[in-house]
């Protein structure tokens, strides 16, 4: 399953799969045809990794990372003036200054702290429609370009095929709906959360146990 994150195609598949798909895997130059692994094979200058991960700040040289990097980075001094109208819009939704302040410390942690999974999560509730919950997390998913998914059920997250949620640092679920089978979407959540490990399946391929920041 290949993705674009920062213009660098990068792959979230067991590795037995991934080496396999490169086996399958043909390039056209001219008119001839060549097949990928034959050329990478005689490629002096080739990359060779013990290991495929999704694992922020890491730097491995063995491990083929595909984490990135964020498509947005700002390295300057921050101009506050720029995210003012979006921290006043989050307070102004939130309508609490304590919670507001740990929520942007909670998306904070996310993008300096990338490698260390967070034991919380936020659940914005309101009685009306149009309070403007979806407009925070829309700004969230852009500025996670790559790393961000959004949930429609709760079985995209914990059931079956769940490997889209693979390499991903932020989930944002908008009216969820819970599984077909009754389970308590409260007690799936705090375990996802807290646990450490947890299964990933992508369609048409064997179980796998992984990390759950991963």
């Amino acid at each position: 399953r290949f993705r674009n994150v920062t213009g660098v195609q990068t792959c979230a598949l067991p590795i037995s799969s991934f080496i396999s798909s490169l086996n399958e895997a043909y390039i056209q130059h001219g008119d001839k045809t060549y097949n990928f692994m034959d050329l990478y094979d005689k490629n002096r200058n080739k990359s060779i990794y013990d290991k495929l991960g999704f694992s922020p700040l890491d730097n491995d040289k063995n491990m083929l990372n595909y984490f990135n990097g964020f498509k947005y980075q700002n390295n300057n001094k921050c101009n506050f003036e720029k995210v003012k109208p979006y921290i006043d819009f989050v307070k102004h939704v939130i309508n609490n200054e304590q919670q507001a302040e740990h929520f942007l410390d909670w998306v904070s942690h996310i993008l300096q702290r990338p490698n260390i999974k967070q034991t919380t999560c936020y659940v914005f509730y309101s009685y009306k429609h149009g309070v403007g919950k979806n407009t925070i997390t829309k700004i969230l998913n852009k500025l996670f370009t790559g790393y961000a998914y959004d949930i429609k059920n709760a079985d995209e997250l914990a059931g079956k095929f769940n490997g889209e949620s693979v390499g991903k640092l932020l989930c944002v679920g908008d009216e969820i709906k819970t599984f077909k089978s009754g389970e308590n979407l409260n007690n799936i959540v705090k375990n996802l959360i807290s646990q450490e490990y947890r299964s990933i399946e992508f369609k048409g391929k064997d179980k796998v146990t992984g990390r759950s920041e991963e």
